[in-house]
C-alpha cells in the first residue's frame, strides 16, 4: 500500500471530519438542540464549571438545567 503524501493525508482528515462534523450537526438539529454562543464573565464561567462538576454533567448540560430552573423560577415568582 502506497504511503500517502502530508498533503493528501490533511486533505483527507480535513474532508472526513468537515463531514462528520455536518453531520453531528444534523443530528443535533433534528433532536432539536440549537446551539447558543454568548460572552459571560470569567467568574460566572468557573461557577457553572464547578456545577457540571458537582452534578456530573456535561458544560452544556449544566447550562439548560440553570436556564430551565431560572426560567421556571421567575414564572413563579410572578
Amino acid at each position: 500500500m502506497k504511503k500517502l503524501s502530508d498533503a493528501e493525508l490533511a486533505d483527507r482528515v480535513r474532508t472526513r471530519n468537515t463531514r462528520r462534523t455536518v453531520a453531528y450537526r444534523e443530528r443535533l438539529i433534528e433532536a432539536g438542540k440549537s446551539q447558543l454562543a454568548i460572552w459571560i464573565p470569567g467568574e460566572l464561567r468557573e461557577r457553572i464549571d464547578v456545577a457540571a462538576g458537582s452534578n456530573s454533567r456535561t458544560l452544556s448540560a449544566e447550562c439548560t438545567e440553570l436556564l430551565r430552573e431560572g426560567f421556571e423560577y421567575r414564572e413563579l415568582s410572578k
